[in-house]
């Protein structure tokens, strides 16, 4: 928001928003301030909201914020495919190419 303020650009252009663990965000009070974004955003953007948990100050602000929003959950049953591999290297500094 300061960067909105002190700089003076547009947001009208931008097509797609992301709030990324919104529930911290919002945990940290930091909700006027993306009322704030949103509201010099255009209306016509795409608003994503990622989350791990949806406290109730956030459930409302998706309600009240957000055209026709939708809620993906993932099941909290849901495994973790036994075709997954896990796999850990050492590599030696002067074994990596970039180093």
């Amino acid at each position: 928001v300061h960067h909105l303020l002190e700089v003076k650009f547009s947001l009208k252009t931008v097509e797609f928003l992301v709030f990324d663990e919104a529930d911290r965000l919002f945990e940290m009070g930091f909700a006027a301030q993306l009322r704030d974004i949103m509201a010099q955003m255009s209306t016509s953007r795409q608003t994503l909201l990622f989350s791990a948990t949806m406290p109730k100050m956030l459930a409302e602000f998706t309600r009240a914020g957000l055209r026709t929003p939708e809620i993906i959950r993932l099941d909290v049953e849901a495994k973790i495919s036994d075709k997954l591999k896990l796999a850990f290297f050492t590599v030696r500094k002067a074994e990596k190419p970039g180093a």
